[in-house]
């Protein structure tokens, strides 16, 4: 995960081995895993800076937005808009996933014939030689009407088939919602028909592409706060 995603030096981390069934905090630098030469690594600092913009953008419209909200609903279309990179915002959901799933037990991506070793048609995508495939990509899942808790939280979870093979990956990023799709052929089948698909996920539809995050700024007036640029 990113570095630059976040303010504080330490964070609270749930889900691995060592903090499975309660959050530990630890320093970001603790974290770290170094699985890139330098090369590699500073080819993919574009990525980075993209996420960490899209994060504080989010990060400072709501603040933003909120308080002009405390002193009159019509203020806030004096707020422009946080405008964030689709592509390569796409491409850091997928650096992410590939880095979380990295020498673990299962098979990556449709074409992974080495446990836990990422396929070279995702390495390419990922490093932006290739486009991704089909209908995979990123998708966001939401719903009419739906509530954003924006606070400063990343989750992740695999999804996984047959218990052996990662096919996509499913994100919060500050509230937001992607799915982050590895299959040519699209997700075949509804999230509210996924096991272990949380309860917020599984009314969602997902989009592809979208391009803005709208909230009523009266009951009559509807203005974007946030837009995504392919």
């Amino acid at each position: 995960m990113s570095k630059c995603l976040f303010i504080t030096p330490k964070v609270q981390v749930q889900g691995y081995s060592w903090c499975k069934h309660e959050p530990k905090v630890v320093g970001i630098e603790a974290i770290t895993s170094k699985i890139l030469c330098k090369g590699h690594n500073n080819s993919l600092t574009d990525l980075d800076a993209a996420a960490g913009h899209a994060f504080n953008a989010i990060r400072e419209h709501c603040y933003r937005e909120n308080q002009h909200r405390k002193v009159s609903p019509l203020s806030e279309l004096m707020v422009p808009p946080a405008v964030i990179d689709a592509k390569l915002l796409e491409r850091w959901l997928l650096k992410t996933l590939l880095n979380l799933s990295f020498k673990g037990d299962l098979f990556i991506g449709e074409d992974g014939t080495e446990k836990g070793v990422p396929p070279k048609s995702l390495v390419d995508t990922c490093f932006g030689s290739q486009p991704f495939e089909g209908k995979a990509g990123m998708y966001v899942a939401a719903n009419l009407g739906m509530w954003i808790r924006s606070t400063d939280t990343i989750q992740f979870a695999p999804l996984i088939k047959d218990d052996e093979r990662i096919l996509g990956g499913f994100f919060e990023f500050r509230g937001i919602r992607f799915f982050l799709d590895l299959t040519k052929e699209g997700l075949q089948h509804p999230l509210s028909s996924i096991p272990g698909v949380g309860d917020d996920w599984k009314n969602a539809n997902l989009l592809r592409p979208f391009l803005a995050i709208n909230t009523h700024v009266t009951p009559l007036i509807v203005r974007a706060i946030i837009r995504f640029q392919w």
